[in-house]
């Protein structure tokens, strides 16, 4: 549960740090871009992670997870950004589409790196 607070936490602080040049870059759009990206990438990504920190697997099942994490935030990353670009054209620019590639590979590090720390260390006998 530690490491689902660590993701939260993290892709919060990067978020924060991440909204003030973007607001002075693209004034207001910037929050609506940035808040939107954050949920494309945040929820699929503690789901996976909650997914993958359910109970002890294998080392080779935890790669499998992570894997398959990848896959399911790409599709939630991709299909929501496409939806919300063909739903609202004038609110969605190219410039969302930024956001939403800085919060994907972002996110997707954080997360392999939480899952990571995680792993039991195997002793050498």
């Amino acid at each position: 549960m530690k490491s689902l607070w660590l993701l939260l936490g993290g892709s919060v602080l990067l978020w924060a740090a991440l909204l003030y040049p973007g607001w002075l870059w693209w004034g207001e759009t910037a929050l609506v871009h940035s808040a939107a990206a954050w949920v494309l990438g945040v929820l699929p990504g503690a789901a996976t992670t909650a997914w993958a920190l359910r109970r002890e697997q294998t080392p080779e099942l935890r790669v499998l997870v992570v894997l398959a994490g990848s896959g399911i935030r790409m599709a939630a990353a991709l299909g929501g950004g496409l939806v919300l670009t063909e739903l609202l054209p004038e609110t969605f620019t190219k410039i969302f589409w930024l956001w939403v590639g800085v919060f994907y590979v972002a996110l997707l590090t954080l997360e392999v790196l939480v899952l990571v720390r995680q792993q039991p260390s195997s002793s050498i006998t």
